[in-house]
């Protein structure tokens, strides 16, 4: 009585949410200047709300989604097939379905991390940086650090797991 099931993963307010609030902090906070965005799917709010806001502000921005091995969300933005999951560790980013508050046509690449680099990433977030970041972030930065290397003109990116923002810049 007096609840509501606010439905995070299907649920539209979830995208709209990003894109009323952490897309202009992003914005704010690097002064319009980036070259990509970089997050994990979980829900797909973050990265679709934020993204597009992002997108609609920067020209030329690039949206990368990081999806851990064994997810299905790789899968499906790159051959449109539904794979069946397997197990990971990763939490926070990954899923084995698809959900309703990811919007796919925001998202330019995206980038493959295992459970390995991903929590690698995350502990040397805490040595090197101070930042007391999960396994979703350390995908973040893995994924960063990937898309960086395989695009090396991209200097300024702002990479974001479940819960600590972080950037890199090469």
């Amino acid at each position: 009585p007096g609840a509501f099931y606010v439905n995070q993963y299907h649920n539209p307010d979830n995208i709209e949410a990003h894109y009323c609030t952490t897309g202009p902090e992003i914005l704010a906070q690097v002064d319009g200047q980036l070259d990509a965005f970089v997050a994990g799917i979980g829900t797909g709010g973050t990265l679709s709300g934020a993204g597009k806001y992002l997108k609609e502000k920067i020209p030329g921005l690039r949206v990368i989604a990081v999806d851990v091995i064994g997810s299905i969300f790789y899968d499906w933005f790159t051959r449109r097939v539904l794979v069946a999951p397997q197990m990971y560790n990763v939490e926070g980013i990954g899923e084995d379905m698809l959900t309703g508050a990811m919007d796919f046509s925001v998202v330019d690449e995206m980038v493959q991390v295992d459970d390995r680099e991903s929590f690698h990433a995350a502990r040397r977030l805490c040595r090197e940086e101070g930042l007391f970041a999960g396994g979703s972030s350390g995908s973040a930065v893995a994924g960063a650090r990937k898309y960086q290397q395989r695009h090396l003109q991209t200097r300024r990116v702002v990479a974001i797991g479940s819960r600590t923002i972080g950037s890199t810049r090469s």
